[in-house]
């Protein structure tokens, strides 16, 4: 998502630019295996990628509905806080304790 936050910062016409259609097409091509909420850290990984997918889905949106192209309004109401709890109960002590797995989801987050 950084090449449209360099669209937005630098005022460019994002929506004519043909590097942001062809992103956003091949942005939306990208889905994550299924296979890998069957397990606790896999259903941690969906769960982030789920949120993650949001925000740039309203991203978008509010850039395709923008006022002359340089009004953007934000239509959606404030997602919720991601919370590893919810997938993981035990993701900090497996960072404290060296998982690095665990420790770059945790930065991530």
């Amino acid at each position: 998502m950084a090449w449209l936050l360099e669209i937005l910062l630098h005022n460019e016409d994002s929506i004519k630019k043909d590097e942001f259609k062809f992103r956003k097409r091949e942005l939306s091509k990208l889905k994550i295996p299924s296979h890998l909420s069957s397990s606790k850290i896999g259903s941690l990984i969906c769960g982030i990628e789920k949120t993650v997918s949001k925000c740039i889905e309203d991203i978008l949106v509010t850039v395709d509905t923008n006022i002359d192209e340089k009004i953007f309004l934000y239509p959606f109401d404030e997602h919720e806080v991601f919370e590893p709890t919810n997938y993981v109960l035990n993701l900090q002590e497996l960072s404290m304790k060296g998982g690095t797995i665990a420790r770059a989801l945790e930065l991530l987050i």
